[in-house]
């Protein structure tokens, strides 16, 4: 699924995920929580340029409690809430 921001186009939004650490009595596994972004396909409105961004290998895309930021290298830049987020995965 892709989403449109103001600034950008997301899509193939791909999480990190870890285990919660709850303990279960019923002998399911524990639930898994959203802990960052493996990767992102990111395309900046403003100059059309299209790339695939971790959170771990560049300087486009910082994640920061409640969401991310990401930087076009033409200037353009935006904060994204991960409600916002949650939508493109």
């Amino acid at each position: 699924m892709s989403i449109e921001t103001n600034k950008f186009y997301l899509s193939n939004l791909n999480w990190l995920y870890k285990s919660s650490g709850e303990v279960m009595t019923n002998g399911q596994a524990a639930n898994l929580i959203k802990t960052g972004i493996k990767s992102i396909n990111i395309e900046c409105k403003s100059c059309e340029r299209n790339w695939s961004s971790s959170g771990s290998n560049d300087n486009s895309l910082s994640l920061f409690a409640g969401g991310a930021r990401i930087a076009c290298t033409c200037g353009s830049e935006e904060s994204i809430q991960s409600t916002i987020l949650n939508k493109a995965g």
